[in-house]
């Protein structure tokens, strides 16, 4: 006797159907694995691909991680998961997407993880209907089965969280967390440094050195790691204008700037000199144009050189 499909497989073969997908949930308010392979597939949907990794490596990622699923669960079950999760993998694929979740066998843990490259950025929708837009570069992680009693992300890199209100909802780092209950707020963690800028509502800050702030609309706080914290004001339109390409500097390391041109367009910078780090930058840079005019609206202001070469990988900068 054929076994039953699952839902997931009948969902996948209708080429995601909204209306069959609806009408599935309906009649399955318990199937924990089609919530999660729609809450997959629709984070996956907002991601923009990673053009350097081929199909073929991306398959062999999702597959084995779907295999080591499958091992952990009990022969009854697993073939018929580890079907589901093979076609909810595929439909990854076919979206032309890089949506990679971790399963924690034996934990009870589902990680949710995505991740972006240089020059890439990736909008995703949260179990709550909250959204995060992520820099290149970053990388997201949440646990989907705690997530209706703790809303926890942990964040590498740089993200523009528009959270739904609710319960308190948590922003891990490296160098401090970010508790908010509904608001739409900016993290940065790059380079030992952690930047937490408040766009609406308000936003509360602790660092590693056991410092609380709370950041309001309009302000900014910055964190150097074994540094005490620094607040200051900043124009709320350029809190999230990186979402867009256009970044805005005042009074930054030129490292922070140099850091963000790397990760914007995927190239490699070196310095001639060391006290070039020294140099602090204001001003502004719009991801959307070309290299040369971005190196060129960085470097002049402090009287530097720059050069890019052939291949437009790499660029020196010098006196």
């Amino acid at each position: 006797m054929m076994e039953e499909k699952s839902n997931i497989e009948k969902w996948v073969e209708s080429g995601l159907d909204s209306e069959l997908l609806r009408r599935l949930k309906d009649e399955n308010p318990n199937d924990i694995e089609l919530q999660k392979a729609e809450l997959i597939v629709n984070g996956a949907e907002n991601l923009r691909p990673n053009y350097q990794t081929s199909k073929q490596d991306l398959w062999e990622q999702v597959q084995g991680k779907i295999t080591e699923q499958a091992d952990a669960q009990p022969t009854t079950t697993k073939q018929l998961r580890f079907n589901g999760w093979m076609a909810a993998a595929s439909v990854i694929l076919v979206v032309g997407v890089l949506a990679i979740w971790r399963m924690v066998a034996g934990s009870g843990e589902d990680l949710i993880a995505i991740q972006t490259n240089v020059a890439e950025t990736s909008k995703v929708q949260l179990p709550d209907k909250s959204w995060v837009v992520l820099n290149a570069g970053s990388k997201l992680e949440y646990n989907i089965d705690d997530w209706s009693d703790k809303r926890v992300v942990h964040l590498n890199g740089e993200a523009f969280f528009d959270v739904e209100k609710g319960s308190k909802f948590t922003v891990n780092t490296a160098l401090g967390r970010v508790t908010v209950l509904g608001t739409s707020f900016n993290v940065k963690t790059r380079e030992e440094v952690l930047v937490v800028s408040c766009k609406t509502g308000k936003v509360q800050v602790n660092n590693s050195l056991g410092e609380e702030v709370l950041v309001l609309p309009g302000r900014s706080v910055r964190f150097q790691k074994g540094s005490r914290a620094v607040e200051s004001e900043i124009n709320s339109a350029h809190i999230d204008s990186w979402v867009s390409g256009h970044f805005y500097f005042t009074d930054v390391p030129i490292a922070e700037v140099l850091s963000e041109l790397e990760n914007q367009f995927g190239v490699k910078i070196t310095v001639s000199d060391s006290t070039i780090y020294e140099k602090r930058y204001t001003g502004f840079i719009n991801s959307k144009t070309e290299l040369s005019r971005v190196a060129e609206d960085i470097c002049l202001p402090l009287n530097l050189r720059f050069e890019i070469n052939e291949g437009g990988k790499e660029i020196k900068i010098d006196y």
